[in-house]
C-alpha cells in the first residue's frame, strides 16, 4: 500500500510520491490511480524505486491509491494491492 501525508501550498513546489518494488526483478511497473480517476502506470528505470510529482497548481485534496506491482521476472506476476 501506500502511506504518509503531507500538506502543501497552492503553486508550492511539487511533491514527490516514490514507488518502490522489493522481492522480485527489476524493472517494477506499477499501477495506481489519483481521486479515483483512470490507471496510471510508471515503470523504474534503474533500481527499484521511481518518483511522481504532483502538481500543485489546483488546490485540493490528492489521494494515491496503489492498484498493483508487477516485476519483470520470468515467472512474471502481478500483485493487485
Amino acid at each position: 500500500g501506500i502511506g504518509g501525508t503531507i500538506a502543501v501550498c497552492k503553486d508550492a513546489p511539487a511533491p514527490d510520491v516514490t514507488f518502490t518494488g522489493a522481492n522480485g526483478t527489476a524493472p517494477y511497473t506499477f499501477t495506481y490511480t489519483v481521486n479515483g480517476g483512470a490507471a496510471q502506470t510508471v515503470t523504474t528505470t534503474t533500481g527499484t524505486s521511481v518518483t511522481v510529482s504532483q502538481s500543485t497548481a489546483t488546490a485540493g485534496t490528492y489521494t494515491y491509491n496503489l492498484t498493483g506491482v508487477q516485476d519483470a521476472s520470468s515467472t512474471a506476476c502481478q500483485q493487485v494491492q
